[in-house]
Formats: structure tokens, sequence, C-alpha cells
């Protein structure tokens, strides 16, 4: 089974290189918490809009 020994050497190779942690800016979590509010605010009208215009609350 030679198939099994390369992907256990690459699983050990992958596993031994360490990768530069990826952390999130000041600036990425305000461009997030931007869309993310603007997306909320749009569900949100519109649920009030089909509350309003449906006529049963």
């Amino acid at each position: 089974m030679p198939a099994a020994g390369v992907a256990a050497a690459y699983g050990a190779l992958a596993a031994s290189v360490p990768e530069p942690a990826m952390a999130f800016t000041e600036k990425e979590l305000n461009n997030f918490g931007v869309f993310f509010a603007v997306f909320f605010l749009g569900f949100f009208v519109a649920g009030m809009a089909r509350l309003f215009t449906v006529g049963k609350l």
C-alpha cells in the first residue's frame, strides 16, 4: 500500500509546518459590522412591511 505511506508522509509534513495566524483587524471587523447592520435592517424592514401589508397581526 504505497498510497497509504504517501498519505501518512504528507499528513506528517503538513502537520509539522506551522501556518501564520490569521487574525481579523479592527477595520475588517468594522466592515463586517456595517454589512451585517445593513443586511439585518433590510430583513427587519421587509418583515415589518409584510406584517403591516398582510393585515392580520
